[in-house]
């Protein structure tokens, strides 16, 4: 059983280009022209801003932000890390919460709160996981799936 936490922030001042401020919502998720859209791999990870899962993709946008990150992870399979041979099953719960800005204005009044559950798929060296996230306290939202390929964050 591990706990895994997580917190980041940015901020942007002056002009920018629209695509270039921050988008959070969903699992990792950068779009490009040449590549089509792709979810959450751990190799363009770091082009990704954040995970708010429990939210639409891009659901909240603006020119700061503050995420923080909790899971609850339990190996399911084998029945210690000492004896992963290839393949392993974790079994997670986990919590994001997320305050965005854009300009001097907050976007929600209160912090953007998704919980949910999850399992990952270790398959020799690929970490596949599905997520189920319950957004909390966002009106007109639905809890959401949400595929990954590599470490959420």
């Amino acid at each position: 059983t591990s706990l895994v936490l997580s917190a980041r922030g940015g901020k942007i001042w002056g002009d920018y280009p629209v695509q270039r401020g921050f988008a959070l919502g969903g699992i990792q998720q950068v779009s490009m022209s040449s590549l089509g859209t792709l979810t959450n791999a751990g190799i363009l990870g770091t082009l990704a801003d954040t995970v708010l899962r429990g939210y639409s993709e891009y659901r909240f946008f603006g020119d700061g932000f503050l995420l923080s990150n909790i899971e609850l992870r339990l190996l399911a399979w084998p029945s210690s890390y000492q004896k992963i041979r290839g393949t392993a099953f974790t079994l997670l719960a986990f919590s994001d919460a997320a305050w965005v800005w854009k300009g001097s204005s907050q976007q929600t009044s209160s912090p953007s709160i998704g919980v949910g559950v999850g399992f990952k798929f270790y398959f020799f060296g690929l970490n596949l996981g599905l997520d189920y996230g319950i957004p909390l306290n966002t009106p007109g939202e639905f809890p959401k799936w949400h595929f990954s390929i590599g470490e959420v964050f």
